[in-house]
């Protein structure tokens, strides 16, 4: 069973501004939309696929620059002889690679890197490294459609018969975020720069995302793509699986009338994969639960998410206590069978395991990023250190 570690963790962000020119890169624009978004192109140069699970034949499958998606197709995964049309991938993976390592001491012979140096020399030893996210526009754009999904609204296939409208529909007038299964911020990392953009642009796919609580989303699961961002700078990449996890064969949806029924999963799950210098595998599951309550309102029923299981942080300097942020620690396997997903054999001398520590990643590897009011990190430092190895 899901194994939980019984202690509050303290989220501290360390948050600092210096000053410095902030314009971004004029080559590249914002995320187009509709129909000048940018092409799907696959990566030569990531193995995304390495440790993702095995893909069903009957599901739809594609390949982006920045990750794969196994989408659920017209098939019945719950053998009740129906389609099951949940409208949401089974899993995304994708390989993270870490960023360029800077050299402390060497900031210093750079002019335009004056100001960041005089707070590096406060928080960093000059023998330390330090690491920054591309400056790129950080925009969100309209998600886009696709039509190999067509099929959710086609008869022929069991779709939807009555439905008009598209996945994003679906959305708007929940209480549901659209959560990313791979991460905006990472697909950026993606070289060169314009590549990066465009592979950033693409995850707002439906290929990518699933109804997710959005307290969640802004909270614990996004620390947790924080502490994957740094462990890639630490150890060169990391490879990341995340799908939603559906507790019963029957399933709650959102969606208005004459829209698609998105399915709302029970919960999410993340692995990281990462091989040492002997090329041993460890890896971290996690399963994050996502409560609803059921609200009726003019004879209808709809889901609603339970937040105050994922506090705010806000942006205060020291965060109110983020209880059970990164306290859902379990198994490859146990995700295994709450998924029914096969994760490869190259895994099987850690399917069981659950660890009792997290990774160590050192202040330096977690990344800093340029905003408007200078630079800007996030240091989850007592998540971490009272629980790593």
């Amino acid at each position: 069973m899901n194994r939980q570690l019984n202690s509050r963790c303290f989220l501290l962000v360390l948050f600092f501004a210096v000053s410095a020119a902030t314009a971004s890169d004029a080559s590249i624009d914002k995320c187009p939309s509709g129909k000048n978004r940018y092409e799907i192109k696959k990566s030569t140069s990531h193995k995304h696929s390495k440790y993702a699970p095995k893909h069903n034949t009957d599901d739809l499958f594609q390949e982006f620059r920045a990750y794969i998606s196994s989408f659920d197709g017209p098939d019945d995964d719950n053998s009740d002889g129906k389609r099951d049309l949940l409208a949401v991938p089974h899993w995304v993976a994708y390989q993270l690679n870490g960023l360029p390592e800077n050299s402390v001491k060497e900031a210093d012979s750079n002019p335009e890197l004056k100001s960041l140096y005089k707070y590096l020399r406060k928080s960093y030893k000059d023998n330390d490294s330090y690491f920054v996210e591309p400056d790129i526009p950080n925009d969100s754009p309209n998600w886009y459609s696709e039509p190999k999904f067509e099929f959710l609204l086609n008869s022929s296939s069991g779709g939807h018969k009555n439905s008009s409208k598209g996945i994003d529909d679906s959305y708007t007038h929940s209480d549901w975020q659209r959560g990313h299964l791979a991460m905006f911020d990472h697909a950026q990392r993606i070289l060169p720069k314009e590549e990066g953009h465009r592979a950033g642009c693409n995850t707002f796919y439906f290929w990518n995302a699933v109804p997710q609580n959005g307290a969640m989303n802004r909270n614990a699961w996004k620390a947790l793509e924080d502490y994957t961002a740094a462990a890639a700078n630490k150890y060169g990449k990391v490879w990341i699986v995340a799908g939603p996890v559906f507790e019963n064969s029957t399933f709650r949806t959102i969606g208005d009338d004459g829209e698609i029924p998105v399915a709302l999963p029970d919960g999410l799950f993340k692995v990281v994969v990462r091989e040492d210098e002997n090329g041993k595998v460890h890896a971290l599951a996690f399963y994050f639960e996502q409560d609803y309550e059921v609200k009726v309102e003019n004879n209808k029923s709809r889901p609603i998410p339970v937040e105050k299981n994922w506090k705010s942080c806000g942006k205060k300097i020291l965060c109110q206590v983020c209880e059970e942020s990164f306290s859902r620690l379990t198994s490859i396997k146990y995700l295994e069978e709450k998924t029914g997903l096969e994760f490869p054999s190259s895994l099987d001398v850690i399917r069981d395991q659950i660890p009792n520590t997290y990774w160590n990643i050192q202040k330096q590897y977690w990344s800093l990023r340029k905003t408007k009011k200078g630079y800007r990190s996030n240091f989850y430092s007592d998540c971490f250190t009272q629980f790593s190895e």
